[in-house]
Formats: C-alpha cells, structure tokens, sequence
C-alpha cells in the first residue's frame, strides 16, 4: 500500500497537458486591477459585492500542479504564486482554477486558503503563513474537463507595495488528487508576471519552498482572481465581515474567549460606532473561572508613514483584579519579539475612542496588533472594534500642549502670557492657522490669531503677543482652548487641546530635596516646636521593609538620616505629642502592636505599652496635644471599626465609641474637637463620604459618629491633612485610588462652609496612604514618597503645595534669585512692612495687595 502511495504521489508531479486557451478578454472595472500582463479572464465573472483587485484568471486549462491537503494520508502539497497590491485592501473573497486526476471528481471537504509575506530578497514565501483559513463554503463549476472553484472568507488586509503569495489546497481523501491549473508566460502569451510559482511538498523531500523551474522545467504560475475593497492609506479592522483574519490565544470558545459578535451584546457598553459586530470577551457570562486571552491582528507590514492605532473600545471591570490591554508586537531578527504593551486598565473605562503613537514602529518588518484580557476569577467584559493602523495624512497641524500658564492654578488679578506648542506632522511646509481662546462659563473673555509658518515637521512655541487677566476673586473657573488648523486636515482630532484652571492663591506644586530612600506605606508627620518634617519605615517592593528615620528641614531643603526605628515595618501613621513622635502598629509579613516613641531632642527610640489589639492601615490623630486616637485599621482578617485611645501622660489605653463603618487604607485629621475621616475603605466598599466624629470633652472616650459631606469622589489609599490659614481650618485630599484608579487630584475642604475645592494636580498619580503632611503655621502642604504609580512602585520625591505668592526663584529652582521677593512675608502685618524685592533684569513690576477673600484692595506698583 505504501508502495502505490509513493507512484501516485510522484505522478501527481508530472504535468497533465490540455489544450491552450481559445479567448482571452477583460472587461472594465471600478478599481484598478493589479495582476499579470495580460489577464486571461473577464471581471464580468465575479460572482462577489466586492471589486475584483488581482488578476490571474484563466479561460482554459492547461496543467495541473499538485495542491491538496489529505486528511487521512500525508498528502501535504502546497503550490504557492504570488500576488501584489498597489493599495492597502481586505482581500474578502477569491476565484480559483484546478483539475482533479487518478481518481473520480469529487468529495472536496473544503478549501485551505493561505498568505503568506514575501522573504524578501529571495523573492519567494516565507516559512510560515500569515493568513489561514478553512472555507468549507465554496462553489465549483464544471467548466469541462476543468473546475472553478469561488468562495467569501475572513477579510485578509493586503498593504500597498507589497509582495503575497496565496496557495489553494483542498481537503480530499486520498482518492482522488487535485492540482491548481497554471501554465507559463513562452506556453500561453500574455500569461503571468514573469514571478514562478513555489511548491513544497514535505513528503517527497521538499520541506523547503521548491521553485517550479527546478521541479519541472519551467517557471509554472497559477490561474487565480483576487476581490475585496480599498482601505485608503489606513489599515482597518471593522469586524463586519467576522474575524478579518485576527486570532485568540486561549483556544475558548466565547464568553470565555474573544470573538466576534453582535455590538450590542452588551449594548450599555458597546463600543462607539460599532456597526452591526465588534470583539468581545465576557468572564461574567462566562462563571466563576480565571480567563487570559489576546486576541491578535494579522500581521501587517506597517507603511512608512504610519503614526498612530486608533479604536474604540469599553471594558467593565468587577473588582479591579482583571486587566484589558492593548498593544503592538514586532516581528525582527527573523521571530515575534515579546508583545509591547502601550495602553491599559483596571477599572471601568469607555466606551470611548482612543489612539497611540505608533509611528516608531513604521520600520519594522511586520507587526501585530493585541488586546489582551486577564481576570482572577468571576469579572466582567470587554470590547473593542474598529481598529485603524493610520498613516500620516497629506496635512495634518495639531496643538502638543498648552505651555502658559504650565499649571491649573492662577493667581487672581495677576496677567498671563498664554502660550502653546503646536507641530506640523508632514514632511511639507504649511501655514497653519492658530487661535487661543479663554471662556468663562460659555462667554469667551479672550482671544488671539494667528497665521504661523511651520516648516517639515517642524515644532513651534507660540507665545501671545497680550496679556490674559483672570479675575481678582478666588476659585474663577476658565477653560483655556489653543487650535492649531489648516485646510483639508487629515488628522483634525489633534488639532485643539484644552485645559482648566482656576484663581487661587495656591500655587502650583514644587519638587524639593527627594528622601534619602524611596518609600511607600511610612509614615510622615511635622514637628512644629523645630519646624521638621519626619519620614519613618515603609516599603520599597518585595519584602524590603524598612527601618529608616529621616528628618527634612524646610529652611534648608535638606535630609538628614536619624536613629533608625527598632523595627523595620510598614503600612504606618505616626504623631507628634510635646516632643516625641508615636508610631503605633506595623507589619512585617504579620500584623504587630508596637507603640514606638521617637524623641526628637535624643534622637533615641523607646516603647510604650502596646496596643490592646495590633493593627495596620489605621488612622491616627491627636486630641489637645495629649491623647492619640487609632482609628480603624486591618486587623490580619479585615478593616475594623475599633477606636483605641493612647495617653501619652498615662502610658495606658482605653477604648472609643466605634466607627459607624470599618475604616482601612484612608487619613484623618481633626479640627477642635471633631475627628475627619478622608477617604477609605470598609472592606467592600470605598468611601464615597467624609465621616466625622465629635468628641466630648468631658469623656474623650465617647464620640458622636456622623456622615458627613460627599468627597469629590470615591477615594482610598489616599493622603490627607489639615491645617489653619487666616483663622479657619481646612482639610486636603491629594491622590488615591480614585474610582478605583490611581489619580493625581488634589483638594481642599472648606470645614465651615462645608465645600471641597480642587487645588492643582499632583505632579503624577500617588498612592499609599500617609504621604500627605501639612506644615504648619506657613501655609504649606508636603507629599513625601508615596507609589508614584498605583503599581506598587516607591519614589522618593518630595513636593510641596503653598498657598500666597511664591517668588520665581522657589518655583525654579534652577534659577535661584533670579527675581523675587527676598523672604516671606508675615501673614499678619499690624501697621507696616518692608517688601523687598530682587530683578535679575531691568523690567515692569506691579504690586498688588488682596484682601483674604481674594479682592485687590491696593496697588503699590
């Protein structure tokens, strides 16, 4: 038997002979035809919606050269020829000429379709395919003595310029064989392009792509007509044909893999402007099992231009343990690098469009793009669709950034010159025009135009020849709008960038000396006797839990390196009572109950009595500078609603009125008698409100727990601090886990008028609970350390917000006394003051004096 497999397969080789074709024509069609010299078929043929874009037809048969995939015997052959597009296009659908021979026509199961990229250089396919599809749907017409055969498939792109090569393979079992019908240019005239065709055939010994004049003695070509549509200068990817070539990884089958779908499948998240399909992966539907899949584009060899990825997507996160991703994987020095993540999330996002530079990618061989979904257990759904591989436009000017003002916060009365960058992405001049605008509550207040010349790719700093004057009052709100156009844009998203900011006498955030060490999860707390910052312990990734003392001296913007604490733990709070600074609790791997005092005079450590129940991620503050109050905290198992009370003259504890609700992960301060409570956790519930509790005087165990107002929003792992400006008090909340994302928010909280107010965005997001600190007395608020990330990742920047006028030189620190005022000015002047001031150059200058409600009550300049 295996001797008679040998002979035919060996036959199948051998050429089979018919006569030459008799007509050769070609109709007229709506999209330029790419194919051989002179096609040998009529478009009129095309038994499909899409336009016919490759050529190689046959009216005749000529000879068969085998091609077929056997399911029962190894009968693998694989004969391949090449095609080319001059235009990116999906290829949808396809017409193809054969013959069967030793054996009876018939009992075809279906049609392998394969691509794949040219080896370039060697002019012949590369080892692997990048396009596979199994089309059991097919027609076959007998033309006598030969077949066509037609079918639809899952879109495959094809980029302009570039070379394919395609192989049709039919599943038979052995009997009978089958061959693609293909002849040569000097047999038929007009025939091919001149490029043979390839045959491999492992079987028989050629593992390798084989060429058709080596195996028979001329350059065989095969008879085969492309049809799809033009995608522009864009590759896209709708999904309203199905897949359109893309793959998954995890081999499910949907909920618990991604695939194609209605777009309303879950049509409160369904991607914008979705069509009829879109991409879904869905683990709620799915059950309680962790689900890791990526779905992955086809590969595409990316245009030159080629500059950004754009999609729409959504993604409904349950417990923020699962994460969608999106991303490019590269294919250089001969294999598929390891994917490169570009966007993420793990809360709830979109539905919206999104798009990322990928314009450094433009040069590699061929790439893939990826959507990746991971969950832990039982999650929710994510969706994307029509992604675009986009490429430079023809014209396209857009707005990088609004440069001036550089924050959120301006001062009140105090002009501004407005400026913004804006670019030009081609490689031809332009003359763009720019205008920037300020509106106040719908009514614009100010604006400026102007026609730039930009040359190739060129960036430009565009600074306004007028000032901007923003009201004299406080906490004015503005939109600033900078647009950079010219006509006939192709990219207008990026045209105009806008921003909010608003009057306030806080000013922006300014880095100071970084710790010794990045921490995360210490404890920092102000000495205001010496006018010190301290940071103790915390956390730098893995176990590395640490013991560290750091003192920061504000006048001198310098650390130095103290005692360092008995214990190295993290997840702390710490207070300072009469001298000494108190850090109750800690953790190391387990939960402790320490009660260690630092005093600041002997920089030496001690012990007090430990705390009746050890706890992490709790909250302390200090009531008339005597008792601590430890709030909460995670006991090992959970957030408690504990209140244990320390005195610090005593050395003993008692016991509070509980929480109204477990308290974990947040901050508190305290204002007279009241206890606040900034964000948190309860355990399965972030805190959507400020909680407050009075004390009695009379009996500081006993304290009336209240709700208080709505925070900004949802918030954990925050910080959070307080202190007195001009006779009222105030609460601030910087970072934390923001609706469940890390954020960079900062804000203030009016107590007496019960109003939260946003203070210009921390420089990056920051996580880690005790990170805010306030210093007293000089109206100034410190983030020391923190996880500058929401990743678990330790820094070791300081920065500091103030509130009044700051000089130039403290906001640069590059330029010290460059100009300014020479020192701060007391906050209370009973008759008369000196305001001394330096220029580092001849200039205007204008001295304004405002009242505490932030009205100009005086020129002086």
């Amino acid at each position: 038997m295996h001797k008679y497999m040998l002979v035919i397969m060996i036959a199948w080789l051998v050429p089979l002979r018919a006569s030459k074709p008799t007509s050769l024509s070609r109709g007229s069609m709506e999209l330029q035809i790419q194919g051989k010299t002179n096609p040998i078929v009529s478009s009129g043929e095309s038994q499909f919606k899409t336009n016919m874009i490759f050529d190689q037809g046959a009216s005749g048969f000529y000879q068969a050269y085998a091609s077929q995939w056997d399911s029962v015997y190894p009968f693998e052959a694989e004969f391949a020829d090449n095609f080319f597009v001059t235009s990116n296009v999906i290829i949808d659908s396809a017409v193809w000429w054969g013959n069967y021979w030793n054996g009876s026509p018939g009992g075809i199961l279906g049609f392998w379709i394969k691509i794949y990229e040219d080896s370039t250089g060697f002019n012949m396919p590369k080892t692997n395919p990048v396009f596979t599809t199994r089309v059991s749907s097919f027609n076959e017409t007998d033309l006598g003595g030969y077949y066509r055969y037609g079918a639809s498939f899952t879109g495959f792109i094809a980029n302009a310029g570039q070379t394919y090569w395609i192989v049709f393979q039919p599943v038979l079992i052995f009997p009978p064989q089958w061959g693609v019908n293909g002849s040569w240019p000097s047999n038929t005239p007009g025939w091919g392009d001149g490029q043979e065709g390839y045959l491999r055939f492992p079987l028989l010994g050629y593992t390798n792509w084989t060429s058709a004049s080596s195996l028979w003695g001329n350059p065989i070509e095969s008879s085969f007509q492309l049809f799809g549509s033009p995608v522009a200068s864009n590759i896209i990817w709708d999904f309203e044909t199905g897949w359109q070539g893309w793959t998954h990884t995890n081999g499910q089958s949907f909920p618990a893999g991604w695939s194609v779908q209605p777009a309303l499948h879950r049509s409160t998240w369904a991607c914008p402007e979705p069509g009829d399909s879109s991409f879904w992966i869905d683990s709620d539907q799915a059950g309680s099992v962790p689900i890791t899949d990526t779905a992955y584009s086809p590969s595409v060899v990316p245009p030159p231009s080629l500059h950004m990825l754009k999609f729409g997507y959504s993604f409904n996160s349950f417990s923020g343990a699962e994460v969608f991703s999106v991303g490019i994987k590269v294919f250089s020095s001969g294999s598929w690098q390891d994917p490169i993540e570009l966007r993420s999330w793990n809360t709830d996002a979109g539905p919206a469009w999104d798009s990322v530079d990928v314009s450094s990618y433009a040069s590699a061989e061929s790439i893939k793009v990826f959507f990746g979904y991971t969950n832990a257990n039982y999650d929710w759904y994510a969706a994307f669709d029509n992604v675009e591989l986009r490429g430079l436009p023809a014209h396209d000017v857009g707005v990088l950034a609004i440069t001036s003002p550089s924050g959120t916060a301006v001062v009140p009365g105090s002009p501004i010159q407005l400026s913004a960058t804006i670019k030009n992405y081609t490689s031809e001049p332009e003359n763009v025009d720019f205008v920037m605008t300020v509106d106040s509550s719908g009514t614009i207040v100010y604006t400026e135009s102007a026609t730039i010349p930009l040359a190739a790719n060129e960036e430009f700093d565009y600074t306004c020849s007028s000032n901007w004057t923003p009201s004299t009052n406080s906490d004015v709100y503005y939109t600033i709008s900078a647009s950079a156009t010219v006509t006939n844009d192709g990219n207008p998203g990026n045209n105009t960038r806008s921003k909010t900011v608003h009057t306030s006498y806080w000013n922006d955030w300014v880095r100071v000396a970084d710790m010794p060490t990045a921490e995360m999860c210490h404890a920092t707390v102000y000495d205001p006797d010496e006018d010190k910052i301290y940071a103790f312990g915390g956390y730098t990734g893995g176990t590395s839990y640490q013991n560290f003392t750091y003192q920061y001296d504000p006048e001198t913007n310098s650390w130095a390196t103290k005692t360092p604490m008995p214990y190295a733990i993290d997840w702390i709070d710490a207070s300072y009572v009469r001298g000494n600074i108190y850090i109750l609790g800690g953790y190391d791997g387990a939960v402790h109950n320490y009660n260690l005092i630092y005093n600041v005079a002997t920089d030496s450590w001690s012990s007090g009595t430990g705390m009746p129940a050890g706890r992490i991620a709790g909250a302390q503050i200090v009531y008339r500078d005597s008792l601590i109050y430890f709030l909460g905290g995670y006991d090992g198992a959970g957030p408690t609603y504990d209140v244990q009370i320390y005195d610090t003259y005593l050395n003993s504890w008692s016991t509070g009125t509980s929480l109204i609700s477990p308290f974990m992960m947040g901050g508190a301060a305290i204002t007279g008698d009241t206890i606040w409570i900034i964000g948190g956790h309860s355990g399965s519930t972030i805190y959507s409100n400020l909680f407050y509790g009075v004390i009695n005087p009379s009996d500081p165990t006993q304290i009336s727990w209240n709700t208080g107002p709505a925070l900004p929003a949802i918030n954990f792992n925050n910080g959070a601090t307080t202190f007195t400006r001009d006779g009222h008090r105030y609460l601030y909340m910087v970072g934390g886990y923001e609706n469940n994302s890390p954020t960079s928010h900062a804000y203030e909280y009016n107590v007496e008028l019960t109003n939260w107010v946003s203070l210009s965005d921390y420089p990056s997001v920051i996580v880690r609970n005790d990170v805010l600190v306030a210093r007293e007395g000089h109206n100034e608020i410190y983030v020391v350390g923190g996880d500058n990330s929401g990743a678990w990742t330790p820094s070791s920047e300081v920065w500091k917000l103030r509130w009044g006028f700051t000089s130039v030189s403290e906001n640069n620190p590059n330029s010290l006394n460059s100009f300014g005022f020479i020192k701060d000015m007391p906050s209370i002047i009973k008759s008369s003051a000196i305001l001394s001031y330096t220029l580092n150059k001849p200039a205007h200058v204008s001295i304004i004096l405002y009242d505490a409600n932030g009205r100009a009550v005086n020129t002086l300049i």
